[in-house]
């Protein structure tokens, strides 16, 4: 049976996500800071922060094969106001979160980022519009799109 870690796996993404992998035969596992509301999607939850230590606790208590990466900030009118706080927990997260996957050789990451870092141009977005500087959520999505890229991971964004 091949392990699925999905960090962010309490929010809304992240218990859908469970449901599909425990149906493809997943074994799943939860990561985040609160606790998830779907447990019945989970075979183990962990509760904690992405910018811990405590964040190798999934990687040495199990072989994890895959990790759907969720978790982070996402308010973008808090990001305004607390621009640091989502610098911290967007990218400082994922940089902890790959450097514990290279440590136990956990090579393949999925990551969810954001439509709002593209240039509008009027129409629907593309991944060929343009990236803008359009708020510190958006942007800190963005850097944490660039660690993840310039790692040496296996990876697929969306």
């Amino acid at each position: 049976m091949r392990t699925a870690l999905v960090t962010g796996g309490a929010g809304y993404l992240g218990s859908h996500l469970a449901k599909a992998l425990k149906k493809a035969g997943y074994k799943t596992i939860c990561y985040d800071i609160k606790s998830p509301i779907n447990e019945v999607y989970w075979d183990t939850g962990v509760i904690g922060d992405i910018r811990d230590s405590f964040l190798k606790r999934p990687f040495y208590t199990d072989k994890i094969d895959v990790v759907f990466h969720l978790a982070g900030r996402i308010e973008v009118g808090e990001s305004v106001e607390n621009p640091e706080l989502f610098w911290d927990v967007n990218v400082g997260g994922t940089t902890n979160l790959l450097n514990i996957m290279r440590e136990y050789n956990v090579r393949n990451i999925v990551y969810s980022s954001t439509a709002g870092l593209y240039r509008s141009a009027g129409t629907d977005l593309s991944e060929k519009d343009g990236i803008a500087d359009n708020n510190p959520y958006a942007n800190s999505k963005y850097a944490a799109e660039c660690a993840i890229r310039n790692s040496t991971m296996n990876y697929i964004i969306f």
